[in-house]
This record gives structure tokens, C-alpha cells and sequence, in this order.
């Protein structure tokens, strides 16, 4: 893993080791890594990141990576949503 994917994770994080473990299971997703710079971006880190997935989505981060996709630009979403569902794209 190179320096800036490693600082990014660690932004996510935000210093909270519920984000942490919510990374890890969006890690399971083809588009891990567009996601966390689409969450990064929306500043949906750390405390807030851990307090949205485990009240609204219950855990449910099959839902919650769908909901994030539907909110990124349409293009964007609709074709990181494709590679999502891509049984080639799932190899990390």
C-alpha cells in the first residue's frame, strides 16, 4: 500500500477505531478506494462516519456503499456502481 492510500485511510479514520473497522469492510468493495475519497470528501470521517453507518444503516454496508454511489456526480456513480457488480473488478 503506497503513502498516499495509507494517509487516506488515516484521514478517514479521523482517529476513531469504529471508522477503522468500517473501512476494513468497505475494503471488500471493488471501489474501496474511490469511496474513501468520496467520503473524505464530503467529510463523512472518523466519529460521523462510525455514528451514520452503525445508526442509519445498521451495519448494512452493502446499502450504504449503494446510497454513497447514488450521491456521487451521476457519471461517476453509475460507472463506479457498474465496476462495483464487475466479478473482474472485485480482484484488489
Amino acid at each position: 500500500m503506497d503513502d498516499g492510500t495509507q494517509q487516506l485511510i488515516l484521514d478517514v479514520i479521523d482517529g476513531n477505531p469504529g471508522a477503522f473497522t468500517i473501512i476494513r469492510h468497505l475494503m471488500a468493495f471493488a471501489i474501496w478506494h474511490q469511496l474513501l475519497h468520496y467520503l473524505k470528501s464530503q467529510r463523512l470521517v472518523g466519529s460521523e462516519l462510525w455514528r451514520i453507518v452503525k445508526d442509519e444503516y445498521t451495519h448494512d454496508y452493502g446499502r450504504f456503499v449503494n446510497d454513497q454511489l447514488a450521491r456521487m456526480s451521476p457519471e461517476r456513480g453509475q460507472t463506479l456502481h457498474t465496476l462495483q457488480h464487475h466479478p473482474l473488478s472485485r480482484q484488489n
